[in-house]
């Protein structure tokens, strides 16, 4: 039990401050060195848990991927598939668009060949299972074809932030979600009313 608590520990140090050390200046500036400096531990002890600086950023993603879900359901109490889309990829959005080192992370992931890759997967997956019962019609192939447009939409955002193009105003979040939803071929319409119910939503996050 002793040992599994120290596991769990170490596991939690080294998270929150990798977390706190690539929000502040970013993944490449952030050395394995200065991770367990912060943590108090050794080196040998980090490589005990984590391959590399780019395992420990993976287990970071997963970690923030499961905490936006949570709150997604929180928000949308399941009451529509497309309600969902629409919040987890405004979630997104926002944190990429209200910071400038997180976007810069995002950009990190995806130049990642072998992270980019299970992020896709991961994404595609998401979308199956979320949207698939209303769209019988579309093939894993289509769901594929869709999840890199999204990401590279997501990409182009993050980069903008990241080169000061952006401004940090919602009216981009929403003008980059009804393209989002315009690739699934939704109707003016029901992105008009999505987009008002997601205002109601979010207007109190």
């Amino acid at each position: 039990m002793k040992r599994l608590a120290h596991k769990d520990e170490v596991l939690r140090k080294v998270l929150e401050t990798s977390k706190e050390l690539f929000k502040e200046q970013g993944f490449h500036k952030t050395s394995i060195r200065q991770i367990t400096t912060a943590s108090g531990i050794r080196i040998g002890t980090l490589y005990h848990f984590f391959k590399d600086k780019e395992d420990i950023f993976r287990h970071i993603i997963y970690a923030f991927m499961e905490d936006l879900l949570a709150q997604v359901k929180d928000l949308s109490k399941g009451k529509d598939p497309w309600l969902e889309f629409s919040l987890e990829n405004y979630l997104h959005l926002n944190k990429i668009l209200k910071h400038e080192k997180i976007a810069e992370l995002y950009v990190v992931a995806h130049s990642s060949e072998a992270l980019s890759k299970e992020l896709m997967e991961a994404r595609q997956k998401r979308d199956m299972d979320l949207l698939g019962e209303i769209l019988p019609e579309l093939s894993a192939d289509d769901f594929r074809i869709r999840t890199y447009m999204l990401v590279g939409y997501f990409q182009k955002f993050a980069q903008e932030v990241c080169n000061g193009r952006l401004k940090a105003e919602e009216a981009e979040i929403y003008k980059t979600l009804e393209v989002f939803l315009s690739i699934y071929r939704l109707e003016n319409e029901k992105i008009r009313d999505l987009i008002l119910g997601l205002r109601k939503i979010t207007s109190s996050i």
